[in-house]
């Protein structure tokens, strides 16, 4: 069955995504608490995204799952996008002014440079999640076996797997894989589990989305006002640190979007956002891949933020509605141009 609902996690999810990006183009300053909560809140949303897969890897891809078609599926849309969307930016790192993020691990053979580039991802704001999340598709075997075991196995798997998370944090600089694959596989699970037991999850918290909410919007505001970290969590993967608290805060939010947007499945959302929604959540991937380009370009060839004489929380929704909608219109005009095979160079 087709789902409006996660249609429309799926367009908040790009949004929040984008926005947490943005900070950097609006000057954004993080003085106050209410700044810091707001960074809190709009970092850290590909947990979003990872929860959103796992869910729909059960609900799409396991009636019908076979590892050979599932992996090649996802590395023609996911994957060769990529490799093809990488080739500019790793030029400019590599050879064209030789400079780049590699010379801080003291490499400097092109060759290796330009593998280290594809590995880890390092090359724009959100490239380092399709090296993670290959993996996780490469791992699928294990989320079959996850939702055939029984449900005391699902719940330690994924008690001991977000301990794991909220210890471990997200990489420096989102350049290890294998410890974004130990913070995101509890998410991932936690999506399929979630689709497992979405008809209990509904009638559990449908007249609780209000405690969610509270629970999302104290997590938050608990880390701006005692946490020096505002955002996301980084570090080695075995120094040790305070307790990654937006992880859990993203785990809430997951829940909220998921049982408040249920309520609307068969019914639109008010304002007109179900339109806007779905056609955001349809490009949500070519979204994902042109916005750190859109960026990248305004950071080399406008003046320094910020532009206009505005409120910081005026400037910084200016600022991520003209990145959405750049990415967006350029994403449509790819597609207009290459038709269905549009989906070999940005995703979809």
């Amino acid at each position: 069955m087709y789902l409006n609902s996660f249609n429309y996690f799926r367009g908040i999810t790009i949004i929040s995504i984008v926005a947490g990006h943005c900070y950097g183009l609006s000057a954004y300053q993080m003085d106050t608490w209410l700044q810091r909560l707001v960074i809190n809140l709009v970092s850290g949303n590909a947990a979003l995204f990872v929860f959103i897969s796992g869910f729909l890897f059960y609900h799409i891809f396991y009636p019908r799952y076979q590892y050979g078609a599932f992996l090649a599926k996802k590395s023609l849309f996911v994957l060769v996008p990529y490799l093809l969307l990488s080739i500019l930016p790793i030029y400019a790192y590599v050879f064209n002014n030789n400079t780049g993020h590699h010379h801080d691990f003291g490499i400097t053979d092109p060759l290796s440079a330009i593998g280290f580039y594809y590995l880890t991802g390092a090359t724009l704001v959100s490239y380092w999640y399709i090296p993670f999340i290959m993996v996780i598709f490469a791992l699928s075997p294990m989320f079959i076996w996850f939702i055939r075991t029984n449900p005391k196995q699902q719940m330690i798997f994924m008690l001991i797997g977000a301990l794991i998370a909220i210890i471990v944090h997200r990489p420096i600089d989102l350049i290890n894989p294998l410890q974004s694959l130990l913070y995101y596989i509890p998410v991932y699970s936690f999506g399929i589990w979630a689709a497992l037991n979405q008809e209990k999850i509904y009638a559990y918290w449908d007249d609780k989305l209000s405690l969610l909410l509270l629970l999302v919007f104290s997590l938050a505001l608990y880390q701006a006002l005692f946490y020096d970290n505002t955002g996301n969590f980084h570090k080695a993967i075995f120094e040790w640190g305070v307790l990654d608290i937006n992880f859990i805060q993203k785990m809430f939010l997951a829940v909220f979007f998921t049982v408040w947007l249920h309520r609307f499945e068969e019914r639109d959302l008010p304002w007109g956002l179900s339109k806007t929604l779905a056609l955001l959540a349809s490009y949500s991937f070519p979204i994902y891949f042109l916005h750190p380009m859109v960026i990248w370009e305004w950071h080399k060839h406008l003046p320094a933020p910020p532009l206009l004489n505005l409120p910081w929380y005026a400037y910084f929704i200016l600022v991520v509605s003209v990145v959405m909608l750049l990415s967006l219109v350029i994403a449509m005009l790819i597609k207009r141009l290459f038709g269905k095979r549009s989906r070999y160079l940005i995703g979809g």
